[in-house]
């Protein structure tokens, strides 16, 4: 059994499953066209040593001997001449070169591949003249090829890009020297072993690579991948070759064999790979040094910061980062903001909410993304989201920001943040062990915040229980006393002509018993009635009430909703406290000139949409995370209640609000609202 046939042999099968696989994963982009065109044209090529043994040993039929000589032959040779230009429209495809000047250049070589392809089958000229014209045809066309490579390589900037390139250009430096290599000795008679096989199917592995598994281009990580690979491929070739030569297969049985084996390898390759790397590579103990250090240093933490910190110190010292930021949700406002380093706010990362590619793509693929892998997955991953028209503005929206490395922190399949971090102090592009590093630090960092916030929460909690019982019993307390007050100032004033100080006091009882009810209402929880509420026309009544009072005169308050009407579900008047206090919120804070648009709106999941915006003064960013607790209040005189309490009465009706603010371009106030179903 001769072993260049199992060479070719695995060559075919490995070109045939990549065909199959990349036909499977997307046959949209040319890139993936011109590669399943490569990869047939290469199939092709390495199967008329099989067919050529065949024929050799008279295992085959005149007919089919006829059907060779007349379709498969000119097939071979039409590929052939393809070949080159596929791997040139390959390469201005991949590193995208737009030149009208290149597109007519391909349009001519594929002509001229036909013509020479007709020609070969009308037997013109001798078949040396053929091998010429073959050789100063496909040579060049695979000279610039590489070429552009080589010039794309040398202009970028990016580690993990020149990464791509550097594979490209290896692999089709082997593969056609090899090819070439195998013609040349073969016609002086050395046995080449089949290593022209061997060449194209490395070529096609390292375009494979270079197209699908785009975080393996550090140089290391991919010699350790590409050797355990191909020394797998050795075994099992070898072992192939053995069972045909000890138990006298017929000469069919090894490639079947051999079908069978590669077939496996796509299924398992990446376990099989990863367990001859093992045995011959010592393992990366970044990962595990990072994870261990982690844990035990963070149970030294004692607030959030400590996290940060901790973790901060951990990524850079094990995976040399130059930079770090963690962006967490704000429950409060419903938004993701910067977190820590405080330096970073509202200088280098915006407020991020679910409208923004960035939040999108993390909820869509929640899985660490590299900056320089983020262009290629947009545009050759055949993914749902992206779409020609928003492509730019997903890759725009992360080169803003300007991070390096993505890392989103998941909990219960919930987003509930996203670790920045910068570009590696040695230049070298990211690896699937620090992607897996990053995941699994952001994944403890997440479980730590996690175990923080659930006793914030519960401290939190047993302060409300605290503060609503203490509220309750000055409330009680003050409030019988105050109606006396009041009930003797009334009496004085109705039997004196003078009643200038008699009325400051009741104002200022009535005043005083304002806040008093306000202590109570946030001191007791009650169950709110299930009723059907039109909100147009209940925003509208409290836009009215407040239009009348003279202070808010010139305040503009137009409503913008549909034309059907909308229903909810809350009670009512609940409802009209919920909309006085935002409507008073933004008055009070207009200074008494401006304008509140308020708009109505269906979001398309179940759910009424009311938002109330303000050109006002807006909020500023040190109180935007304690608007929410309660007795805290910028304006003089508030009680800091009036937040709280809509935000309670809010979630007692199944519903949610969110603020949107920054300092000097107003605030927005965004509810979402439950439809009344029958």
């Amino acid at each position: 059994m001769n072993i260049k046939i199992l060479f070719a042999a695995f060559a075919v099968a490995l070109n045939l499953g990549l065909i199959i696989f990349v036909s499977f994963r997307n046959r949209r982009h040319t890139v993936y066209k011109t590669f399943i065109l490569m990869s047939f044209c290469l199939l092709m090529w390495n199967l008329r040593v099989v067919v050529s043994s065949l024929i050799e040993t008279k295992n085959i039929s005149t007919i089919y001997f006829n059907i060779l000589n007349q379709i498969y032959y000119p097939l071979v040779t039409a590929c052939l001449y393809l070949l080159p230009v596929l791997a040139l429209h390959f390469t201005i495809s991949f590193i995208e070169i737009r030149s009208g000047k290149m597109k007519y250049f391909i349009r001519i070589c594929y002509i001229l591949a036909v013509l020479l392809s007709l020609i070969y089958i009308m037997n013109i000229f001798s078949s040396r003249t053929y091998d010429y014209m073959l050789e100063f045809f496909v040579l060049p066309l695979f000279i610039i090829s590489l070429i552009f490579i080589g010039r794309a390589y040398f202009r970028s900037t990016r580690p993990l890009e020149q990464g791509r390139l550097g594979l490209l250009f290896i692999g089709g430096t082997v593969g056609v020297t090899g090819a070439f290599a195998e013609d040349i000795f073969s016609a002086l008679g050395i046995n080449t072993f089949g290593i022209g096989n061997v060449a194209t199917a490395f070529y096609s592995s390292l375009v494979a690579i270079s197209i699908f598994r785009h975080r393996l281009f550090d140089v290391n990580l991919t010699i350790r991948r590409l050797t355990g690979f191909f020394l797998t491929l050795l075994i099992l070739i070898l072992i192939s070759y053995l069972l045909s030569e000890v138990f006298k297969l017929s000469i069919l049985a090894p490639y079947v064999y051999l079908f069978i084996v590669v077939a496996i390898i796509l299924v398992f390759g990446n376990r099989i790979m990863l367990y001859v790397e093992n045995i011959l590579f010592k393992k990366s103990k970044s990962s595990s040094q990072a994870i261990t250090e982690i844990n035990s240093i963070l149970e030294t933490a004692k607030n959030t910061n400590d996290i940060f910190e901790i973790s901060s110190k951990i990524l850079k010292n094990n995976l040399n980062i130059s930079e770090i930021a963690f962006c967490l949700y704000d429950s409060n406002l419903q938004i993701y903001r910067l977190t820590w380093p405080a330096g970073l706010r509202n200088t280098k990362i915006p407020e991020l909410s679910d409208s923004n590619y960035l939040i999108k793509w993390f909820k869509y693929k929640p899985k660490p993304l590299i900056l320089d892998e983020a262009k290629h997955l947009f545009k050759f991953g055949n993914l749902e989201m992206v779409t020609e028209s928003n492509f730019n503005e997903m890759l725009a929206e992360f080169e803003t920001l300007g991070y390096e490395a993505y890392i989103p922190m998941m909990f219960e399949d919930n987003l509930e943040g996203l670790i920045f971090t910068g570009a590696k102090n040695n230049g070298r592009a990211f690896n699937n062990a620090d992607i897996h590093s990053l995941e699994l630090i952001a994944n403890t960092c997440t479980l730590w915040l996690q175990r923080f916030r659930m006793l914030e929460k519960i401290r939190h909690l047993e302060q409300l229980a605290a503060l609503g019982e203490m509220s309750a019993y000055i409330a009680h307390e003050v409030k019988n006393p105050l109606a006396i007050i009041r009930s003797s100032a009334q009496l004085i004033n109705s039997n004196t002509q003078d009643s200038k100080f008699t009325n400051l006091i009741i104002d200022e009882c009535d005043k005083l018993n304002r806040v008093v009810n306000k202590l109570l209402y946030f001191s007791k929880t009650s169950t709110p009635l299930s009723e059907k509420v039109n909100v147009k026309k209940e925003v509208t009544a409290c836009v009215k009430e407040i239009s009348n009072n003279l202070s808010f005169k010139n305040i503009e308050m137009p409503i913008f909703h549909p034309r059907n009407i909308l229903i909810i579900k809350f009670d009512i008047d609940q409802f009209k406290q919920v909309i006085t206090n935002l409507l008073l919120n933004a008055t009070e804070a207009m200074k008494g000139a401006g304008k509140i648009e308020i708009s109505i709106s269906e979001d398309g999941k179940g759910r009424v949409t009311l938002r109330i915006k303000d050109n006002g003064p807006g909020i500023n960013f040190e109180d935007q995370t304690k608007i929410f607790d309660p007795f805290y209040s910028t304006k003089p005189g508030g009680t800091g209640l009036g937040l709280p309490i809509t935000k309670k009465l809010l979630a007692l009706n199944n519903s949610n609000m969110r603020i949107i603010s920054k300092p000097g371009k107003g605030c927005e106030v965004i509810i979402n609202l439950p439809y009344w179903k029958e």
